[in-house]
């Protein structure tokens, strides 16, 4: 695994496929409809073997996986899914700080 500018963990293609399970042309296609991006500076569509991806990319293609081989969703679904999901996820982290805040009061 490399390591980027600024600190975070990057993980190749190769990597990406390996940790979460999908192949490598359904990656390609989750970069292709937006679902995942590479890192910063390996976007370019022809430069594939270049591609680098960080540690949400990481989180949000296992969900990806998951979410296709249990329901089926196409990837325009998978994409609305995976931001309302990650929505959900955000509001949630935003009540229990608020409630921490509230409990201190």
């Amino acid at each position: 695994m490399a390591r980027g500018d600024i600190g975070l963990q990057l993980v190749t293609l190769r990597e990406l496929c390996e940790i979460s399970g999908a192949p490598a042309d359904f990656v390609v296609e989750m970069v292709e409809f937006g679902i995942l991006e590479p890192a910063a500076g390996y976007r370019a569509p022809g430069d594939r073997g270049h591609w680098e991806f960080g540690d949400p990319a990481v989180r949000r293609s296992r969900r990806a996986v998951n979410l296709m081989r249990d329901f089926g969703i196409n990837m325009e679904g998978l994409s609305l899914v995976l931001d309302l999901l990650e929505e959900l996820d955000t509001s949630r982290h935003h009540v229990r700080a608020l409630e921490r805040l509230l409990r201190e009061v």
